[in-house]
């Protein structure tokens, strides 16, 4: 009897041992364990099954149903949690969406993006920076926006300057306008010499060290060059369409309007390269023409007959 009851035992032990582990197991199942989840271009849905440590997205949406055990970043894309975040979700140009029943405990940023909206709960706070993109823009969508805000500002500031610029030398932007359609090869290749050159000397410098302060010089020289070879090629442009169309404009209408076809050019990837070629023939035509210079075209000599006799006697009594 007493062998039974603890063959009873034994078997009852095992049982319950057998019962756990198979428990274990298929909690184990259900929950799969995951650790961080970095995507390129690529949307990232983080299951209700799956618990992972942190989830970073580039241009991509995120979808948390299941657990992230720590942070959640967007970069160019929106987060959809509908599942648990136990530390930080950020979207940068993109927003965030607290569903029902969500849980983000700790704070939900999103910067330059279309803000957060929370139905569920955010345990922190709610902090949203310059939220001025429209609900469901694409990531793509926010970057060509930016992008062109960005260009929009940049050649508007350009612009005044060049106003400026040709306010107090136009003269010399007229004849570099006027001369730059001539060897438009020769002064492409000096302007990328020039652009390139510097960037070379600029290292050489700073890798002599004691040439560091010339690199100082070096860079705004540069700069200045590479604004008046912008100017040049816009004002180019304005009189180039002005001709075309049998107008006879003032220098200050061709800036404007050639700044516009600039900027319309420059929005686009392929039409960055081919500004960035009309800026090396501007450049090239800036240092060919050495800002504008007046030539003096050579003394041409008298006609008549040529006597080297008498070169011959004025070196003769020179020497005397």
């Amino acid at each position: 009897m007493r062998n039974i009851k603890l063959n009873v035992k034994n078997i009852t032990l095992f049982a319950s041992l057998i019962l756990v582990l198979s428990t274990s197991l298929a909690w184990g199942y259900n929950q799969n364990y995951r650790g961080e989840i970095v995507s390129f271009f690529k949307s990232v849905h983080v299951s209700s099954e799956d618990s992972v440590s942190d989830v970073v997205s580039i241009f991509g949406d995120v979808w948390i149903d299941g657990e992230v055990r720590q942070d959640v970043v967007a970069i160019f894309g929106n987060v959809v949690v509908n599942g648990n975040v136990n530390s930080d979700v950020i979207a940068i140009f993109g927003g965030i969406t607290v569903t029902k029943n969500a849980k983000v405990n700790r704070d939900a940023i999103s910067i330059l993006g279309h803000g957060i909206t929370n139905d569920g709960v955010i345990y922190r706070d709610r902090i949203n920076v310059m939220g001025i993109m429209p609900v469901g823009a694409p990531p793509i969508g926010i970057l060509f926006i930016l992008l062109a805000t960005l260009i929009l500002i940049k050649q508007i500031l350009a612009y005044i300057l060049s106003v400026v610029a040709v306010l107090f030398f136009n003269d010399r932007f007229d004849r570099m306008a006027t001369n730059i359609n001539f060897d438009i090869g020769k002064k492409a290749l000096i302007g990328l010499l020039v652009y390139f050159g510097a960037f070379v000397l600029a290292a050489i410098l700073v890798i002599i060290v004691i040439g560091v302060p010339l690199v100082v010089l070096l860079i705004p020289a540069l700069s200045l060059v590479e604004f008046a070879g912008n100017t040049t090629a816009k004002l180019a442009i304005g009189r180039g369409i002005g001709k075309r169309i049998g107008n006879n404009w003032s220098i200050m209408l061709e800036l404007l309007v050639g700044t516009i076809v600039y900027i319309l050019i420059e929005i686009t990837i392929i039409g960055k390269l081919f500004t960035m070629a009309l800026k090396f023939v501007g450049m090239g035509e800036v240092v060919d023409s050495r800002f504008g210079e007046v030539k003096i075209p050579p003394a041409i000599p008298p006609k008549g007959d040529f006597n080297p006799n008498l070169i011959r006697e004025g070196n003769d009594k020179n020497a005397e």
